[in-house]
């Protein structure tokens, strides 16, 4: 083997090995990471706490909560019931889902909204029988419906 390939293929195998080692670095970030929310949530509520880090997705469980929050959702999100109207006014940013103590809360984060989107949604929640509370600010704000059990909050801006 002449001197030529020794050096290419020492090339490669140190691009594969750099290559791991950062993939090792980027998850052992996203443990670090879980480890320190999990002790931080821990340590406010003294329950178990576990925090899943993914792509697009974190997802924390407690022995009285679950949340998950994703940024990567881009659609309504499944596990809304019917009785919460859809938004169809705007793009979908990020979603966010929590369960805690019987009660369900959604987050929904829009973008590419006109500012009377604002109103408009909070009539259909009104409609659909929430009580609403609406912030505005400047091109944005948001909205909240609560009904029984169900909280819903849309964001705008």
């Amino acid at each position: 083997m002449n001197k030529r390939n020794r050096s290419t293929i020492f090339i490669a195998i140190f691009f594969v090995f750099a290559l791991a080692a950062i993939s090792s670095c980027k998850r052992n970030a996203e443990k670090q990471a879980e480890e320190m929310l999990e002790n931080q949530m821990e340590n406010a509520t003294g329950q178990n706490t576990e925090v899943d880090i993914q792509k697009d997705k974190v997802v924390i469980e407690s022995d009285t909560m679950n949340a998950i929050i994703e940024t990567g959702a881009k659609v309504w999100p499944d596990k809304a019931p019917a009785s919460v109207p859809r938004f169809q006014g705007g793009s979908i940013k990020a979603t966010t889902y929590s369960e805690t103590g019987g009660i369900k809360t959604w987050g929904i984060h829009f973008e590419g909204i006109k500012p009377e989107a604002l109103s408009n949604y909070g009539d259909a929640l009104k409609k659909a029988g929430f009580k609403v509370m609406k912030i505005s600010m400047g091109k944005g704000g948001n909205v909240t419906g609560e009904k029984e059990n169900l909280i819903v909050t849309a964001m705008f801006g």
